[in-house]
């Protein structure tokens, strides 16, 4: 009944595909066992001693819902890591699809070389952001969207030198990521 219970609240609090049928069957199975093992043992107790096996059967109850509630906060830690992981590498996604943007734009094979190879380095980069960073990814942005604004207007050398800036920026961030870790 536990077991159910918790794997109704997980579905009901949405954690559902973390507390799946499988586990729930597993932990009542155990408990059940473990439950009717003590049950049989203490069966054959006379009457006079049956203050130590409801000790015994509470014990294991107690020890059940000690384990259920360790799962749930495990559960509610999984899901803060995955929030806090996708927060911290939406910058580089967003910056790759900017940077593919521009290369879409771009006129001139050496221009569009030259950012397929930043893309490359955007790529490879270390996707986990940090808020220390946030000064120089907010610049290498800012570069690359006017790199985009320059590939629109035909204003490619411009570009170009934008380009060696926003890769100098970009290196940058990467050793700073490297001393943060």
């Amino acid at each position: 009944a536990a077991a159910l219970g918790l794997h109704v609240f997980g579905t009901r609090t949405g954690a559902g595909d973390l507390v799946s049928t499988t586990v729930v069957y597993y932990l009542s199975t155990i408990f059940t066992a473990v439950y009717l093992a003590a049950g049989l043992v203490f069966a054959y107790l006379p009457w006079t001693k049956i203050v130590f096996p409801l000790i015994v059967e509470l014990v294991i109850t107690l020890a059940y819902i000690l384990a259920a509630m360790y799962f749930l906060r495990g559960v509610e830690y999984i899901r803060a890591e995955e929030t806090l992981t996708r927060e911290k590498v939406m910058y580089i996604r967003f910056l790759k699809a900017d940077v593919d943007d521009c290369i879409a734009k771009a006129n001139s094979a050496e221009l569009k070389e030259k950012l397929a190879k930043f893309a490359d380095d955007v790529r490879f980069s270390d996707p986990m952001s940090h808020p220390s960073l946030s000064g120089i990814e907010a610049e290498i942005s800012a570069t690359v969207a006017t790199i985009a604004q320059k590939i629109g207007g035909d204003e490619e050398e411009e570009a170009l030198a934008l380009l060696e800036k926003a890769q100098k920026s970009l290196e940058s961030r990467n050793n700073r990521c490297l001393m943060l870790k």
